[in-house]
């Protein structure tokens, strides 16, 4: 199975709303209460990296053949899909994998 090397179709939405007057660690009830680069979470403001993301992978298309025009499997077949989530060298995640297909949901 061969790796595919980009990213294709991730959607996801992530949101962070930085506004202004309270430090790390300040009770808050809106992300105004916070300071600019800070969010209110679980009503503390913190970093946005603090909080918790939730990451939606809705669908990707793929192009029949890879990056050398070669087919994706070694039988001719359409790839088997999947994504991972990694932070540096280290992966966090891996989807299931969807087999032989163009067009993973």
């Amino acid at each position: 199975m061969k790796r595919l090397g980009w990213v294709v179709g991730l959607a996801a939405w992530l949101s962070a709303c930085p506004f202004s007057s309270g430090g790390t660690g300040d009770s808050c009830k809106k992300h105004s209460d916070c300071d600019t680069d800070l969010v209110c979470a679980s009503s503390k403001c913190s970093t946005p990296y603090a909080r918790n993301w939730r990451l939606t992978i809705e669908n990707a298309r793929i192009s029949s053949t890879d990056s050398s025009g070669s087919s994706w499997d070694g039988d001719g077949s359409a790839p088997d899909a999947y994504v991972t989530v990694n932070q540096e060298a280290t992966e966090l995640l891996r989807t299931q994998t969807k087999d032989n297909t163009l067009t993973p949901t």
